[in-house]
């Protein structure tokens, strides 16, 4: 894996992985969920394609990835925490998951926070910032694109990335 994006829950990680699945760039979304830890682990990396996920739940596993992926790049988004707390009760997410993904996320940034191959980026970040989270991840910035993509709800759909692509000719 090239690059990891995680924070809190509800903190935009669905909306990075639609944003960073463009031109030769991949970016699965709740990988760990679905596949598990060991498919991050024995995943072969392809010299075509840049892959990344996109996950909270990578606070659970960060240290061994970091291991495991040791030149792969971080990518980590802050939320308020009453704010990202409030969104996560409101879809049903228990207050045990919330305080021990901000316990994981606390220790993560402590950790990372001079690390050069780690980005912490403001859930309300400017476009400039994303310019930088692209460089960060060696993505070319597209102006055009990451305009109209952060019009998108965080909730966004493969369709509607799909609807956009073929709206702005990207595909």
């Amino acid at each position: 894996m090239d690059f990891f994006i995680t924070g809190m829950p509800r903190s935009k990680t669905a909306w990075f992985s639609a944003y960073f699945t463009h031109d030769n760039f991949i970016c699965h979304h709740e990988q760990l969920a679905n596949e598990g830890l060991i498919s991050i682990l024995i995943h072969k990396e392809s010299d075509l394609i840049r892959e990344g996920i996109s996950d909270s739940a990578l606070l659970n596993c960060w240290e061994d990835i970091t291991i495991s992926f040791s030149r792969s790049k971080w990518i980590i988004i802050e939320r308020e925490f009453k704010e990202c707390r409030a969104s996560c009760l409101k879809f049903g997410i228990s207050e045990h998951i919330i305080m021990s993904a901000k316990k994981q996320l606390d220790k993560m940034i402590e950790a990372k926070r001079d690390d050069p191959n780690c980005l912490i980026l403001p859930f309300d970040f400017t476009p400039m910032q994303l310019e930088q989270a692209c460089d960060h991840i060696g993505m070319q910035y597209d102006h055009r694109y990451s305009t109209e993509m952060m019009r998108m709800n965080i909730q966004m759909t493969i369709i509607e990335r799909d609807r956009l692509r073929t709206k702005l000719k990207l595909t």
